[in-house]
Protein backbone atom coordinates (compact mmCIF):
# COMPACT_ATOMS: atom_id res chain seq x y z
CA UNK A 1 0.00 0.00 0.00
CA UNK A 2 1.03 3.65 -0.36
CA UNK A 3 1.64 5.40 2.47
CA UNK A 4 2.22 8.87 1.12
CA UNK A 5 -1.34 9.88 -0.25
CA UNK A 6 -3.12 8.43 3.12
CA UNK A 7 -0.74 10.41 4.87
CA UNK A 8 -1.28 13.54 2.90
CA UNK A 9 -4.79 13.06 3.12
CA UNK A 10 -4.68 13.12 7.44
CA UNK A 11 -3.05 16.11 7.36
CA UNK A 12 -5.30 17.68 4.87
CA UNK A 13 -8.14 16.33 7.31
CA UNK A 14 -6.59 17.66 10.51
CA UNK A 15 -6.23 20.85 9.35
CA UNK A 16 -9.76 21.24 7.84
CA UNK A 17 -11.17 20.58 10.91
CA UNK A 18 -9.43 22.36 12.93
CA UNK A 19 -10.82 24.97 9.79
CA UNK A 20 -14.04 24.23 10.79
CA UNK A 21 -14.44 26.24 13.93
CA UNK A 22 -12.92 29.44 12.72
CA UNK A 23 -14.78 30.46 9.52
CA UNK A 24 -13.02 32.98 7.05
CA UNK A 25 -12.03 36.57 8.99
CA UNK A 26 -14.46 38.28 6.05
CA UNK A 27 -17.35 36.02 7.34
CA UNK A 28 -16.37 36.93 11.06
CA UNK A 29 -16.29 40.36 10.64
CA UNK A 30 -19.44 40.98 9.01
CA UNK A 31 -21.34 38.05 11.36
CA UNK A 32 -19.84 40.31 14.12
CA UNK A 33 -20.80 43.59 12.91
CA UNK A 34 -23.98 42.74 12.15
CA UNK A 35 -24.64 41.42 15.39
CA UNK A 36 -23.65 44.18 17.23
CA UNK A 37 -25.67 46.03 15.01
CA UNK A 38 -28.91 44.72 15.45
CA UNK A 39 -28.46 43.99 19.52
CA UNK A 40 -27.50 47.81 20.03
CA UNK A 41 -30.37 48.83 17.32
CA UNK A 42 -33.15 46.73 19.86
CA UNK A 43 -31.57 47.70 22.73
CA UNK A 44 -31.72 51.40 22.26
CA UNK A 45 -35.43 50.87 20.98
CA UNK A 46 -35.91 49.08 24.28
CA UNK A 47 -34.43 52.43 26.13
CA UNK A 48 -36.09 55.08 24.74
CA UNK A 49 -39.46 54.09 23.76
CA UNK A 50 -41.38 52.79 26.66
CA UNK A 51 -41.10 50.85 29.60
CA UNK A 52 -44.10 48.75 28.62
CA UNK A 53 -42.08 47.23 25.57
CA UNK A 54 -39.65 44.71 26.60
CA UNK A 55 -37.54 44.55 22.87
CA UNK A 56 -34.18 43.85 25.01
CA UNK A 57 -34.48 39.83 24.97
CA UNK A 58 -34.73 40.04 20.90
CA UNK A 59 -31.63 41.31 21.08
CA UNK A 60 -30.88 37.75 21.04
CA UNK A 61 -31.67 37.68 17.05
CA UNK A 62 -28.13 38.65 16.51
CA UNK A 63 -26.28 36.02 17.70
CA UNK A 64 -27.80 33.47 14.60
CA UNK A 65 -25.97 35.46 12.63
CA UNK A 66 -22.91 34.31 14.27
CA UNK A 67 -23.89 30.80 13.69
CA UNK A 68 -21.20 30.12 11.38
CA UNK A 69 -18.82 30.81 13.62
CA UNK A 70 -16.26 29.10 16.21
CA UNK A 71 -17.20 28.53 19.50
CA UNK A 72 -14.70 31.02 20.99
CA UNK A 73 -16.38 33.88 18.86
CA UNK A 74 -19.77 32.99 19.78
CA UNK A 75 -18.84 32.63 23.59
CA UNK A 76 -17.78 36.38 23.24
CA UNK A 77 -20.67 37.54 21.55
CA UNK A 78 -22.71 35.88 23.91
CA UNK A 79 -21.37 37.59 26.86
CA UNK A 80 -21.56 41.23 25.47
CA UNK A 81 -25.42 40.51 24.70
CA UNK A 82 -25.61 39.51 28.12
CA UNK A 83 -24.26 42.20 30.07
CA UNK A 84 -25.74 44.98 27.44
CA UNK A 85 -29.10 43.34 28.03
CA UNK A 86 -28.48 43.42 31.84
CA UNK A 87 -27.54 47.13 31.61
CA UNK A 88 -29.98 47.93 29.40
CA UNK A 89 -32.36 46.90 32.53
CA UNK A 90 -30.46 48.49 35.04
CA UNK A 91 -30.81 52.04 33.35
CA UNK A 92 -34.89 51.66 32.51
CA UNK A 93 -37.57 52.78 35.02
CA UNK A 94 -38.66 50.01 37.12
CA UNK A 95 -41.49 48.42 36.83
CA UNK A 96 -42.39 46.46 39.90
CA UNK A 97 -42.62 43.65 37.64
CA UNK A 98 -39.48 41.19 38.60
CA UNK A 99 -41.27 38.73 35.72
CA UNK A 100 -41.32 40.94 33.32
CA UNK A 101 -38.04 42.39 33.84
CA UNK A 102 -36.52 39.04 33.70
CA UNK A 103 -37.88 37.69 30.61
CA UNK A 104 -35.13 40.07 28.49
CA UNK A 105 -32.01 38.10 29.99
CA UNK A 106 -34.49 34.73 29.59
CA UNK A 107 -34.97 35.01 25.59
CA UNK A 108 -31.67 36.38 25.60
CA UNK A 109 -29.92 32.93 26.99
CA UNK A 110 -32.55 31.24 25.09
CA UNK A 111 -31.08 32.72 21.86
CA UNK A 112 -27.77 32.12 22.98
CA UNK A 113 -28.51 28.20 23.65
CA UNK A 114 -29.98 27.87 19.73
CA UNK A 115 -27.42 28.91 18.26
CA UNK A 116 -24.69 26.86 20.26
CA UNK A 117 -26.62 23.93 19.04
CA UNK A 118 -26.90 25.05 15.61
CA UNK A 119 -23.46 26.08 15.41
CA UNK A 120 -22.40 22.53 16.92
CA UNK A 121 -24.96 20.62 14.79
CA UNK A 122 -23.28 22.54 11.49
CA UNK A 123 -19.61 21.52 12.70
CA UNK A 124 -20.46 17.79 13.63
CA UNK A 125 -21.96 17.46 9.51
CA UNK A 126 -19.00 19.07 8.31
CA UNK A 127 -16.37 17.26 10.30
CA UNK A 128 -18.59 14.02 9.09
CA UNK A 129 -18.12 15.45 5.45
CA UNK A 130 -14.30 16.21 5.78
CA UNK A 131 -13.58 12.63 7.16
CA UNK A 132 -15.50 11.22 4.34
CA UNK A 133 -14.23 13.42 1.77
CA UNK A 134 -10.68 12.84 3.07
CA UNK A 135 -10.66 8.96 3.37
CA UNK A 136 -11.99 8.95 -0.32
CA UNK A 137 -9.14 11.31 -1.11
CA UNK A 138 -6.98 8.68 0.27
CA UNK A 139 -8.19 5.66 -1.49
CA UNK A 140 -8.50 7.57 -4.69
CA UNK A 141 -4.85 8.69 -4.34
CA UNK A 142 -3.95 5.00 -3.48
CA UNK A 143 -5.48 4.01 -6.91
CA UNK A 144 -3.90 6.47 -9.20
CA UNK A 145 -1.05 8.47 -7.77
CA UNK A 146 -1.24 12.41 -8.90
CA UNK A 147 0.74 13.50 -11.56
CA UNK A 148 3.33 14.05 -12.43
CA UNK A 149 4.60 10.10 -12.33
CA UNK A 150 8.56 9.68 -13.05
CA UNK A 151 9.97 6.11 -13.88
CA UNK A 152 13.23 5.82 -15.36
CA UNK A 153 14.18 8.25 -18.17
CA UNK A 154 10.66 8.97 -18.41
CA UNK A 155 7.56 11.35 -17.14
CA UNK A 156 4.49 11.15 -17.36
CA UNK A 157 2.06 14.24 -16.45
CA UNK A 158 -1.55 14.66 -17.55
CA UNK A 159 -4.64 15.13 -16.04
CA UNK A 160 -7.90 13.32 -15.13
CA UNK A 161 -11.78 14.82 -15.46
CA UNK A 162 -14.10 12.73 -14.05
CA UNK A 163 -17.49 12.36 -15.44
CA UNK A 164 -19.18 11.60 -11.48
CA UNK A 165 -20.05 14.94 -9.37
CA UNK A 166 -17.67 14.99 -6.45
CA UNK A 167 -14.84 12.20 -7.60
CA UNK A 168 -11.58 12.55 -8.70
CA UNK A 169 -11.10 9.09 -9.94
CA UNK A 170 -13.68 6.98 -11.90
CA UNK A 171 -13.01 4.28 -14.60
CA UNK A 172 -10.31 5.45 -16.24
CA UNK A 173 -6.75 3.94 -15.06
CA UNK A 174 -3.49 5.18 -15.62
CA UNK A 175 0.54 4.09 -14.14
CA UNK A 176 4.12 4.39 -15.61
CA UNK A 177 6.46 1.54 -13.78
CA UNK A 178 10.13 1.44 -14.17
CA UNK A 179 11.03 -2.13 -14.43
CA UNK A 180 13.76 -4.38 -15.29
CA UNK A 181 12.67 -4.59 -19.15
CA UNK A 182 12.27 -1.00 -19.38
CA UNK A 183 9.51 1.59 -18.35
CA UNK A 184 6.32 0.45 -18.59
CA UNK A 185 3.10 2.59 -19.57
CA UNK A 186 -0.20 1.79 -19.60
CA UNK A 187 -3.69 3.99 -19.96
CA UNK A 188 -7.18 2.40 -19.48
CA UNK A 189 -10.53 2.23 -19.53
CA UNK A 190 -13.29 0.96 -17.70
CA UNK A 191 -16.35 -0.30 -18.72
CA UNK A 192 -19.13 2.21 -17.44
CA UNK A 193 -17.52 5.21 -15.49
CA UNK A 194 -17.64 6.94 -12.19
CA UNK A 195 -16.93 4.94 -8.83
CA UNK A 196 -19.06 2.53 -10.04
CA UNK A 197 -16.44 1.33 -11.97
CA UNK A 198 -13.51 1.77 -9.23
CA UNK A 199 -13.71 -2.41 -8.08
CA UNK A 200 -13.02 -3.52 -11.80
CA UNK A 201 -10.11 -0.32 -12.18
CA UNK A 202 -8.41 -1.31 -9.03
CA UNK A 203 -8.00 -4.94 -9.92
CA UNK A 204 -6.52 -4.31 -13.38
CA UNK A 205 -4.07 -1.94 -11.80
CA UNK A 206 -2.90 -4.09 -8.89
CA UNK A 207 -2.35 -6.74 -11.88
CA UNK A 208 -0.35 -4.28 -13.59
CA UNK A 209 1.71 -3.00 -10.88
CA UNK A 210 2.84 -6.62 -9.96
CA UNK A 211 3.10 -8.37 -13.08
CA UNK A 212 4.53 -5.38 -15.13
CA UNK A 213 7.77 -5.60 -12.52
CA UNK A 214 8.28 -9.12 -13.22
CA UNK A 215 6.68 -10.17 -16.20
CA UNK A 216 9.43 -10.11 -19.41
CA UNK A 217 6.54 -10.05 -22.31
CA UNK A 218 4.32 -7.61 -22.78
CA UNK A 219 1.84 -9.86 -24.15
CA UNK A 220 2.20 -11.83 -21.12
CA UNK A 221 1.33 -8.98 -19.24
CA UNK A 222 -1.89 -7.93 -20.53
CA UNK A 223 -3.21 -11.64 -20.18
CA UNK A 224 -2.21 -11.56 -16.44
CA UNK A 225 -4.17 -8.21 -16.18
CA UNK A 226 -7.09 -9.71 -18.09
CA UNK A 227 -6.77 -12.32 -15.87
CA UNK A 228 -7.46 -10.66 -12.91
CA UNK A 229 -10.60 -8.85 -14.08
CA UNK A 230 -11.59 -12.24 -14.71
CA UNK A 231 -11.19 -13.45 -11.41
CA UNK A 232 -13.52 -9.66 -10.69
CA UNK A 233 -15.88 -10.36 -12.75
CA UNK A 234 -16.63 -13.83 -11.63
CA UNK A 235 -16.64 -12.49 -7.99
CA UNK A 236 -18.87 -9.54 -8.85
CA UNK A 237 -21.53 -11.68 -10.73
CA UNK A 238 -21.64 -14.08 -7.84
CA UNK A 239 -22.40 -11.24 -5.14
CA UNK A 240 -24.30 -9.47 -7.47
CA UNK A 241 -22.43 -6.35 -6.76
CA UNK A 242 -21.43 -5.14 -10.27
CA UNK A 243 -21.70 -6.28 -13.89
CA UNK A 244 -19.10 -7.96 -15.60
CA UNK A 245 -17.24 -5.47 -16.82
CA UNK A 246 -14.17 -4.91 -19.98
CA UNK A 247 -11.19 -2.76 -20.25
CA UNK A 248 -10.19 -1.24 -23.11
CA UNK A 249 -5.33 -0.68 -22.59
CA UNK A 250 -2.46 0.40 -24.14
CA UNK A 251 0.74 -1.07 -22.74
CA UNK A 252 3.83 0.71 -24.20
CA UNK A 253 6.95 -0.88 -23.31
CA UNK A 254 9.91 1.96 -23.39
CA UNK A 255 13.62 0.52 -23.27
CA UNK A 256 16.49 2.42 -22.70
CA UNK A 257 17.69 2.00 -26.27
CA UNK A 258 14.43 3.45 -27.55
CA UNK A 259 13.24 0.82 -28.61
CA UNK A 260 9.49 0.46 -28.01
CA UNK A 261 6.76 -2.32 -27.49
CA UNK A 262 2.96 -1.89 -27.56
CA UNK A 263 -0.23 -3.73 -26.97
CA UNK A 264 -3.38 -2.41 -27.71
CA UNK A 265 -6.40 -4.08 -26.09
CA UNK A 266 -9.42 -2.44 -28.23
CA UNK A 267 -8.37 1.25 -27.16
CA UNK A 268 -8.20 4.24 -28.55
CA UNK A 269 -5.53 5.41 -30.80
CA UNK A 270 -2.23 6.90 -29.47
CA UNK A 271 -0.51 10.26 -30.48
CA UNK A 272 3.49 10.86 -30.80
CA UNK A 273 4.66 14.50 -31.34
CA UNK A 274 7.70 15.54 -33.17
CA UNK A 275 9.06 18.24 -34.35
CA UNK A 276 5.68 20.31 -34.70
CA UNK A 277 4.42 17.02 -36.45
CA UNK A 278 1.26 14.96 -34.92
CA UNK A 279 1.23 11.55 -36.11
CA UNK A 280 -1.21 8.56 -35.15
CA UNK A 281 0.05 5.51 -33.94
CA UNK A 282 -1.90 3.18 -36.24
CA UNK A 283 -2.14 -0.53 -35.17
CA UNK A 284 -2.78 -3.25 -37.78
CA UNK A 285 -5.60 -5.30 -35.29
CA UNK A 286 -6.27 -3.10 -31.88
CA UNK A 287 -6.71 -6.29 -29.70
CA UNK A 288 -9.88 -7.12 -27.86
CA UNK A 289 -10.82 -4.99 -24.73
CA UNK A 290 -9.53 -6.82 -21.67
CA UNK A 291 -12.32 -9.45 -20.27
CA UNK A 292 -12.92 -10.06 -24.48
CA UNK A 293 -10.02 -12.01 -25.12
CA UNK A 294 -10.89 -15.77 -23.98
CA UNK A 295 -14.29 -15.63 -25.82
CA UNK A 296 -12.59 -14.96 -29.20
CA UNK A 297 -9.16 -16.71 -28.61
CA UNK A 298 -7.80 -14.34 -30.76
CA UNK A 299 -4.04 -13.68 -29.80
CA UNK A 300 -3.06 -10.19 -28.87
CA UNK A 301 -0.28 -8.77 -31.50
CA UNK A 302 2.40 -6.22 -30.23
CA UNK A 303 3.19 -3.43 -32.17
CA UNK A 304 7.47 -2.38 -32.74
CA UNK A 305 8.84 0.81 -32.87
CA UNK A 306 11.25 3.43 -32.32
CA UNK A 307 10.93 6.41 -29.81
CA UNK A 308 13.38 9.29 -30.27
CA UNK A 309 14.60 11.57 -27.26
CA UNK A 310 12.27 14.94 -28.60
CA UNK A 311 9.10 13.06 -29.04
CA UNK A 312 6.30 13.61 -27.11
CA UNK A 313 3.72 10.55 -26.63
CA UNK A 314 0.16 11.55 -26.08
CA UNK A 315 -2.51 9.06 -24.44
CA UNK A 316 -6.07 8.96 -23.57
CA UNK A 317 -9.35 7.65 -22.85
CA UNK A 318 -12.34 8.01 -25.45
CA UNK A 319 -13.78 10.54 -22.95
CA UNK A 320 -11.65 12.88 -24.27
CA UNK A 321 -12.35 11.53 -27.90
CA UNK A 322 -16.01 11.51 -27.06
CA UNK A 323 -16.96 14.35 -25.58
CA UNK A 324 -19.26 16.30 -27.24
CA UNK A 325 -20.54 20.34 -27.18
CA UNK A 326 -23.99 20.92 -27.41
CA UNK A 327 -24.79 20.55 -31.35
CA UNK A 328 -23.19 16.95 -30.54
CA UNK A 329 -19.65 17.54 -32.04
CA UNK A 330 -17.31 15.35 -30.80
CA UNK A 331 -13.60 16.92 -29.35
CA UNK A 332 -10.93 17.31 -32.50
CA UNK A 333 -8.39 15.69 -30.79
CA UNK A 334 -5.77 15.58 -33.37
CA UNK A 335 -6.80 18.96 -34.57
CA UNK A 336 -5.98 20.30 -31.24
CA UNK A 337 -2.68 18.30 -31.09
CA UNK A 338 -1.42 19.84 -34.39
CA UNK A 339 -2.61 23.34 -33.16
CA UNK A 340 -0.11 22.77 -30.08
CA UNK A 341 2.38 20.41 -31.05
CA UNK A 342 5.27 23.26 -31.42
CA UNK A 343 4.39 23.40 -27.08
CA UNK A 344 6.07 22.62 -24.41
CA UNK A 345 4.79 19.42 -23.28
CA UNK A 346 3.32 20.88 -19.76
CA UNK A 347 1.95 24.22 -22.20
CA UNK A 348 0.22 21.88 -24.36
CA UNK A 349 -1.29 19.72 -21.36
CA UNK A 350 -2.83 23.01 -20.13
CA UNK A 351 -4.14 24.22 -23.12
CA UNK A 352 -5.90 20.87 -24.45
CA UNK A 353 -7.39 20.19 -20.74
CA UNK A 354 -9.10 23.74 -21.51
CA UNK A 355 -9.48 23.10 -24.96
CA UNK A 356 -11.45 20.04 -23.89
CA UNK A 357 -13.71 22.07 -21.44
CA UNK A 358 -14.39 24.74 -23.59
CA UNK A 359 -15.84 22.57 -26.01
CA UNK A 360 -17.95 20.66 -23.80
CA UNK A 361 -18.63 24.53 -22.19
CA UNK A 362 -19.02 24.17 -19.01
CA UNK A 363 -20.90 20.97 -18.82
CA UNK A 364 -20.06 17.53 -16.89
CA UNK A 365 -18.32 15.24 -19.22
CA UNK A 366 -20.66 12.08 -19.84
CA UNK A 367 -17.47 10.01 -19.15
CA UNK A 368 -14.25 10.15 -17.36
CA UNK A 369 -11.24 11.47 -19.70
CA UNK A 370 -7.54 11.36 -18.58
CA UNK A 371 -4.52 12.08 -20.96
CA UNK A 372 -0.98 11.16 -20.12
CA UNK A 373 2.03 13.18 -22.13
CA UNK A 374 4.85 11.12 -21.71
CA UNK A 375 8.31 12.58 -22.49
CA UNK A 376 12.05 12.16 -21.90
CA UNK A 377 12.45 15.44 -19.93
CA UNK A 378 11.23 15.79 -16.72
CA UNK A 379 7.82 18.06 -16.70
CA UNK A 380 7.29 19.55 -13.29
CA UNK A 381 8.54 18.70 -10.19
CA UNK A 382 8.56 14.91 -9.07
CA UNK A 383 5.65 13.53 -6.95
CA UNK A 384 6.27 12.98 -2.93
Amino acid sequence: MTWGPIRRARARLTAEIRDLDEPSPAYGVWACVLSVVLSLGLLVTDVVVSNDIRLAGLSGLGLLATAMLGTRRQAQIAATAVAAVSIAEAVRTPLGRPVLEALSLVTTALFILATLLISRVRIQREQLLAETRAVANAVQNTLLQPFPLTAGALTADGFYLAAQQGARVGGDIYEVVDSPYGVRILIGDVQGHGLAALGAAHAVLTAYREAAFHQPDVVRLTEQMEAALLRYNAAASVDGADMERFVTATVIQARPDGRTTTVVCGHVPHYVVTDGRVSEVAMNEPGLPLGLGPLVGVPRTPLGSTMSPDCVLVLCTDGVTEARDRQGVFFPLPEALQRLAGLPPDALLERLRTALLQHSEGELLADDAAVLVVTAAPVGAPPE
